[in-house]
């Protein structure tokens, strides 16, 4: 008998699209936003769900509070909108909550959620309470529009598109801001306390890419365009296997940040780990050599740093990374999987095996024929 954890999630997305159409309904945009159409009028209307793990990575390593988780409950949904290029008009929130949780971390979760949705343009205008025992999860509704109603999409790429990332600022800063935190001792004499905290930002508060969506919406149009909350190396795999093309990443020390570079040599980790792993909430795209440079200047005038970190070429749904030590494929069935519904997934294996491959592991492991 055929259990979830025999198919997995990707997999899962396509029979309840085939569901749903089969029984009258229209396609779905799983894991995306989904549109509510509109009798008169450009705008459309978006909306996407998404539920937060609680307590919050963060939370459980003592590196930040209920605010921070309450923060992370936000940012989840708001980037799903900004992945379609939808400008947030609101969100609500749902939370499970234990009777015996104190008030001061009620309080200060909330704040959290509420900062964080007026951080992106929005605010909270909504949701629900319920009693549980204990506080395991909270799901957030958010709902955006966008303006000329076209939404991007995780299209088709094609054999000599260029892959980038919108930003470099959010590209490998969670796990350096993580780094910091676990191995403190290292950092600090060498950083301040300010620069520490300042590194730690991208951790507690990573930002949805609202306007950088926007803007590619409005002006650029990428072939592909995908927010990267399950990791780019999951994202990559995905927009490989969907478009039926092969997928060269040349990730190098240089298309990351100076600072995360550092940070990770300090602890002799591998900074590009970072960069593939999840954590941020970056967007990976895809366009045209013209385009990509027409992506590059549009965001750089809205201070938004584009990297591009690989192309597409013909093949069958395969991912290569392309370094000084050659061409090797990676694994579709890596350590660092963010499928749910699988083994390998780190849904399956645990949050501290995760992040223990990120300051343990290097490029190399995630090799096909690398055990």
């Amino acid at each position: 008998m055929e259990r979830l954890l025999d198919i997995g999630e990707k997999k899962l997305i396509n029979r309840i699209n085939h569901i749903v159409t089969e029984h009258g309904g229209y396609e779905l945009y799983l894991d995306d936003a989904s549109p509510i159409e509109l009798t008169n009028g450009d705008n459309t209307i978006w909306t996407t769900t998404d539920p937060s793990p609680m307590p919050s990575f963060v939370q459980k390593i003592n590196m930040g509070n209920y605010y921070h988780s309450g923060w992370l409950s936000i940012v989840k949904s708001i980037s799903d909108l900004a992945a379609m290029g939808a400008m947030p008009l609101g969100v609500l929130l749902s939370v499970e909550l234990d009777k015996n949780m104190e008030i001061a971390d009620f309080d200060s979760f909330y704040k959290g959620a509420v900062e964080c949705a007026k951080f992106h343009g929005t605010k909270i205008i909504g949701g629900n309470l319920k009693e549980s025992k204990g506080f395991e999860q909270s799901v957030a509704f958010a709902i955006g529009t966008i303006e000329n109603g076209i939404p991007l999409k995780r299209g088709k790429s094609n054999p000599g598109d260029i892959l980038y990332v919108v930003n470099k600022e959010e590209f490998g800063t969670f796990w350096s801001g993580i780094a910091t935190h676990i191995f403190y001792d290292r950092f600090e004499n060498k950083y301040s306390k300010v620069e520490i905290s300042k590194i730690k930002k991208h951790s507690l508060k990573p930002a949805a890419m609202v306007k950088e969506g926007v803007i590619l919406s409005k002006h650029i149009r990428p072939s592909f365009c995908m927010d990267n909350s399950d990791g780019l190396l999951f994202s990559v795999f995905e927009l490989a296997e969907n478009s039926e093309v092969n997928a060269v990443l040349t990730i190098e020390e240089h298309n990351l940040d100076h600072l995360v570079v550092d940070i990770a040599k300090t602890i002799k980790c591998d900074p590009r780990l970072w960069g593939i792993g999840w954590g941020s909430y970056h967007l990976l795209c895809s366009s045209p050599l013209s385009e990509f440079e027409a992506a590059k200047k549009g965001l750089k005038k809205a201070a938004s740093d584009v990297v591009e970190i690989g192309y597409v070429t013909e093949g069958n749904g395969s991912v290569f990374i392309k370094d000084s030590k050659g061409l090797n494929k990676l694994s579709s069935n890596n350590s660092l999987s963010g499928e749910q519904f699988t083994n390998n997934s780190f849904w399956e294996k645990g949050i501290d095996y995760y992040s223990k491959m990120m300051f343990e592991k290097k490029i190399e492991n995630l090799f096909e024929n690398e055990n």
